[in-house]
C-alpha cells in the first residue's frame, strides 16, 4: 500500500494535508452496503442493448466503467477481441438473462447509481485500500470502486515516466481539490444531477452521422449548457437530448476520430463537466490514399503450419519474397488472413489499400479460409464510398486454384456487375483488375499423378511479379509475364488469368489517374486474359 506522504507529496507535507482539508474540504461520512456493478466471467447477458463500441484496449473493466457512468445503463457484456477487432463492449438497460461463454464478461447493477469521473481533481482523504493498476486507464480505478461495496469515492493518480498508474479507494467522499496528476470521482447513489452522454451508432466509422444521445439529471434547472465535437464549440440555454455531427468531410483530411466533451451550468452555479471523450473512427481501416501514400498493399501472412505460404523449394516465405522485392508502397499490412475480413465493415482493413494479396485455397469464383468457404459474390471489394464506407481497392490478388475458373458455368454471373450505382454492388463495382488462376495452383515440389515433376518456386513468381510492378511495366503484364517465367503450365495448372475493366487495361501502379470510379456502360467491358 502507497504511504499517505505518497498520496500527499504533490501538495505538501502529511500535516499540513490533512488539516488543511478537514478545515476547508467537506467530507461525507462512509456509507455502508453502498450498491455495485459485478463482475461475471465467461459470461454473456444477450439483449436489451441501446449502445456498443471498440475499447481502446483489452480491459473489461473499461467496459464496466462505462456503464457505471450511465445511468440509463443497467447492464454490461464485455467481447474479447477476436482477430484484428478490439475488444467490444454492449451497454444494456435492462438484465438479461445470463448464457455461458468463455468469450464474455458481464455485469449489472445490485441498485441505481452512477460513477462520476473529474478529470484534474482529487479527493484526498477516507483511503482504505490503494494499488497499481494494470494500464493508464483512470476507468480502471473506477471500475474497482463501482465494484466494491465498501468504496464511495477513488482518486486516480496519473502515471509519471516510469512508473505505473495508481488507484485509491474510499469509505466516503472528501471533498474535491484541483490536481493536475490525478483524477477521481465518487458514488451517486441518489442521482440527481448529472450529465452522461453516449455516441452512436455502434461501430462508428469515417462518413457516418454521429448521433450523441445526451441524459442531464435535473435538466429543467440548466442555465447554460456547451458542448464540444472536434473543436466546434456550440452555447445552449438549455440541455439537449440529441446532437448530431457529419463526421464526413467533403474536403481536407477526413476525421480520424469524434471528440466529444460537455459542460453543464445549473441556475444556483454548479457546474458538471463530465470527462470528455475520444471515439476512433477508424479501426479496422487502413489510412486512406493521400498525397503522402504512394501505394499501399495488405498482405496475407505466410503460415508456417501449411504449404500456402512456404515455399519447399527455396524454402522461402512467398509474402516475405514481395516484401523484400517491391519498394513501392509506404506501407505493408499482413493481418488479412481471417474470414472476418470479408464481411460487414471489416472489409475496410482490405478496401483501404491500392492492392490485397491472398495466399490460400481456391475455388471457382471463391476461395477458401480454414474451412469456410468465402464467395466473391457480394465481397464489396474496391466499392469506394467518401469517407470511408468501403474503399477504393483497385487489385485483388488470389494465389489460390480455379478462382478465375472461366469454365464455370456461372462464372459471368459471380464476378460481372449488373449495375450502374455504387449502392448495387458485386465484386466489380470499383475493382480494376482481379489476378489469380483459371486452373489449379501447385506451388513448391510435387512428383505424383497426374502433375508429374512440377518444381514451382512461388517465391520466384511473387518475387518477379513484385520487380515487374516496380519496373512500371503493365499490371496484367506484370502478373502474367511472371507466371510464364516462373510456372510450369505444361501439365494443366498454374495457368494464370487477369480479369479487368478495359478502361484499366494499360494500368500501372505508377498511374497517376482519380481512382474512385465506378463501373457504368461508359467504361466498356470487362474482359479476360488468360492461358490457354
Amino acid at each position: 500500500m502507497i504511504s499517505r506522504q505518497k498520496h500527499c507529496y504533490v501538495k505538501g507535507g502529511v500535516t499540513y494535508c490533512l488539516l488543511f482539508f478537514a478545515m476547508i474540504f467537506p467530507v461525507f461520512p462512509a456509507f455502508a452496503g453502498s450498491p455495485t456493478l459485478g463482475k461475471e466471467s465467461k459470461t454473456s447477458r444477450p439483449g436489451n442493448e441501446y449502445r456498443s463500441f471498440y475499447l481502446p484496449a483489452a480491459y473489461s473493466d473499461l467496459c464496466l466503467a462505462e456503464c457505471a457512468k450511465d445511468s440509463q445503463c443497467k447492464t454490461y457484456t464485455y467481447l474479447v477481441p477476436l482477430a484484428a477487432v478490439p475488444g467490444s463492449c454492449f451497454l444494456k438497460t435492462g438484465v438479461p438473462n445470463s448464457v455461458y461463454s468463455n468469450w464474455f464478461t458481464s455485469g449489472f447493477k445490485s441498485n441505481a447509481f452512477t460513477m462520476t469521473m473529474d478529470d484534474n481533481a482529487d479527493r484526498f482523504g477516507l483511503d482504505y485500500t490503494d494499488f497499481d493498476l494494470a494500464g493508464p486507464y483512470p476507468e480502471l480505478c473506477l471500475a474497482a470502486c463501482a465494484r466494491d461495496d465498501r468504496c464511495m469515492a477513488y482518486s486516480y493518480m496519473k502515471p509519471a515516466a516510469g512508473s505505473k498508474a495508481h488507484c485509491w479507494l474510499k469509505t466516503g467522499i472528501p471533498g474535491k481539490s484541483n490536481n493536475l496528476s490525478f483524477v477521481s470521482g465518487y458514488k451517486n447513489i441518489n442521482p440527481q444531477r448529472f450529465i452522461t452522454f453516449s455516441v452512436g451508432p455502434a461501430y462508428i466509422k469515417q462518413g457516418d452521422l454521429a448521433q450523441i444521445n445526451v441524459n442531464v439529471g435535473d435538466s429543467g434547472e440548466i442555465a447554460q449548457f456547451k458542448y464540444n465535437i472536434n473543436s466546434n464549440e456550440t452555447t445552449l440555454t438549455f440541455a439537449p437530448s440529441l446532437l448530431t455531427f457529419n463526421t464526413c468531410k467533403d474536403t481536407g483530411t477526413y476525421y480520424t476520430s469524434l471528440s466529444v466533451g460537455m459542460e453543464g451550468t445549473y441556475r444556483d452555479g454548479e457546474t458538471i463537466i463530465p470527462r470528455s471523450q475520444v471515439y476512433g473512427l477508424t479501426a479496422g481501416m487502413t489510412p486512406r490514399e493521400n498525397s503522402n501514400s504512394t501505394y499501399a498493399v495488405y498482405l496475407s501472412p505466410d503460415d508456417s503450419t501449411t504449404s500456402w505460404g512456404y515455399d519447399s523449394v527455396t524454402g522461402r516465405y512467398v509474402v516475405d519474397a514481395f516484401i523484400d522485392e517491391f519498394d513501392s508502397y509506404t506501407k505493408t499490412q499482413d493481418d488479412w488472413a481471417d474470414f472476418s475480413y470479408f464481411f460487414n465493415d471489416a472489409k475496410n482493413h482490405v478496401n483501404g489499400v491500392d492492392m490485397a494479396i491472398f495466399i490460400g485455397h481456391g475455388m471457382p469464383h471463391g476461395i477458401w479460409i480454414g474451412n469456410l468457404g468465402v464467395s466473391v459474390q457480394g465481397m464489396e471489394f474496391g466499392a469506394f464510398a467518401p469517407c470511408g464506407d468501403t474503399g477504393d481497392l483497385e487489385y485483388l490478388v488470389l494465389l489460390s486454384c480455379d478462382v478465375l475458373s472461366i469454365d464455370d458455368p456461372d462464372f459471368g454471373k459471380f464476378w460481372f456487375h449488373r449495375e450502374n450505382t455504387k449502392f448495387n454492388k458485386l465484386p466489380f463495382t470499383g475493382l480494376h483488375m482481379v489476378l489469380s488462376f483459371r486452373t489449379g495452383l501447385t506451388i513448391g515440389f510435387t512428383d505424383f499423378p497426374p502433375f508429374g515433376h512440377v518444381d514451382n518456386d512461388a517465391a520466384d513468381f511473387v518475387e518477379t511479379f513484385a520487380e515487374n510492378l516496380d519496373d512500371g511495366m503493365k499490371v496484367i503484364n506484370a502478373w502474367q509475364e511472371a507466371a510464364m517465367d516462373e510456372l510450369d503450365m505444361s501439365w494443366g495448372v498454374n495457368k494464370s488469368a487477369v480479369l479487368y475493366l478495359n478502361v484499366y487495361k494499360n494500368d500501372t501502379i505508377l498511374s497517376n489517374r482519380h481512382d474512385y470510379i465506378y463501373m457504368n456502360p461508359f467504361y466498356g467491358t470487362k474482359s479476360i486474359n488468360y492461358f490457354n
